[in-house]
């Protein structure tokens, strides 16, 4: 699958991402459910609420999301990367980081020239929109760095090209 431009080897968790989806794993921990409600609820406020009024019909929509797990352990960094290819195409309308674990780490997101340092806080989440680039620090901490990364998708069929990327999709 490649590492997707994080440098990290296909030991690391990180580079199967496209291989599989966090959301199927529901029946071995029952407590994902919660967080796709949560995501699924995000994602029609989004809808509803921020974007221009009848930008998308909700009925011609057939959304998706792939969820993965990111594990940093001592020393260890994810590389400069973007969920956009250089082309402008985008697998995802919007990306995010939900951290679960994290101890004085900072992700660092850049747009043209601007670059944003965001410290990794247990529980909190940041979205941004997958054509910028982001890495994080060097973990410097024995205990393991665990976040979850995502992209939704409005709909689903924008990643048929890729059949095991689509096929792991989690209808919203």
């Amino acid at each position: 699958l490649g590492d997707f431009g994080t440098k990290l080897t296909p030991e690391h968790v990180s580079t199967r991402s496209g291989g599989y989806n966090i959301f199927h794993m529901n029946d071995e921990c029952p407590e994902l459910n919660d967080l796709l409600k949560f995501f699924k609820d995000s994602y029609y406020d989004y809808l509803d609420n921020v974007l221009p009024n009848k930008t998308f019909s909700n009925d011609s929509l057939d959304p998706g999301i792939n969820c993965w797990l990111n594990v940093l352990r001592e020393s260890e960094n994810i590389g400069i990367h973007r969920h956009a290819n250089d082309y402008g195409d985008l697998w995802s309308f919007v990306s995010g980081t939900f951290v679960l674990r994290a101890k004085n780490t900072t992700t660092n997101y850049k747009n043209n020239d601007e670059t944003c340092k965001v410290e990794n806080i247990d529980g909190e989440m940041t979205i941004f929109p997958p054509y910028y680039y982001h890495w994080t620090d060097i973990h410097q901490d024995e205990t393991s760095r665990l976040t979850l990364g995502f992209d939704f998708l409005f709909r689903r069929e924008h990643a048929i090209g890729d059949k095991d990327f689509h096929d792991n999709l989690v209808g919203l």
